[in-house]
């Protein structure tokens, strides 16, 4: 038999405010159960996220006098001394606003996204099944990327990604990653950028280097109880 595979997550808490008792006495529940399965020799990927979207949030930003990302951070920032204080161990802890759901748009397909392996074209009929199908047998000429920035600046949507001072694509969301404590954006450039290239993005007036990596940035590290 198998072993069984479990991924396990809880009610994502809205990040307007610090963990409460609440939100704790579901976390415990949920770790001791995933330490149970664990010891039972069940694989069990536990995660969660902070859930970043909406008015009450870009209000009280607004109300501070910073943008709604900044203020976002200061609480994500809060989070690991309660999850450590309780002992509560989470694979991974991200967000709703990470780089990984801004990947598809109207104008960023499933082939130019990398993600083919889930276009089933032998399927019947749906919407969009011969734009895909020619797209895949003739190729495309953009790409989406991962890239890992030097340093500490943070790339945002919309800005130019350059290839030795040539602009080949733009940024389609960026983000300070908490969990990797790095800058890192995905991108839609010409095909022609490959794995291991240098790229620079411009940020206002200045260029930051920057590698092209995959788009997977977080890597998993599970702890069994």
């Amino acid at each position: 038999m198998s072993q069984r595979n479990l991924f396990v997550t809880t009610a994502l808490p809205y990040a307007n405010g610090a963990f409460h008792m609440g939100h704790i006495m579901e976390y415990i529940q949920a770790d001791i159960w995933v330490r149970h399965e664990r010891m039972s020799g069940i694989k069990v990927h536990f995660v969660g996220a902070d859930d970043v979207h909406g008015a009450p949030i870009m209000i009280a930003a607004q109300k501070r006098g910073i943008t709604p990302q900044a203020f976002v951070a200061e609480i994500a920032a809060g989070r690991k001394q309660y999850l450590d204080g309780f002992h509560i161990s989470f694979d991974n802890w991200h967000s709703t606003d990470a780089v990984e759901n801004h990947e598809l748009s109207q104008d960023i397909s499933p082939i130019m996204a990398g993600l083919s392996m889930f276009c089933k074209l032998d399927k019947e009929e749906f919407i969009g099944r011969e734009a895909l199908a020619q797209q895949k047998a003739e190729g495309v000429s953009k790409r989406l990327r991962g890239i890992e920035l030097e340093g500490h600046a943070v790339p945002r949507h919309g800005y130019k990604v350059l290839k030795d001072g040539v602009e080949v694509g733009e940024v389609t969301t960026g983000y300070r990653l908490i969990s990797v404590d790095k800058s890192c954006a995905v991108a839609l450039v010409d095909s022609s950028i490959q794995m291991g290239d240098t790229v620079e993005v411009q940020i206002r007036k200045k260029t930051f280097p920057g590698k092209v990596v995959k788009k997977k940035f977080y890597e998993k590290h599970y702890h069994k109880a």
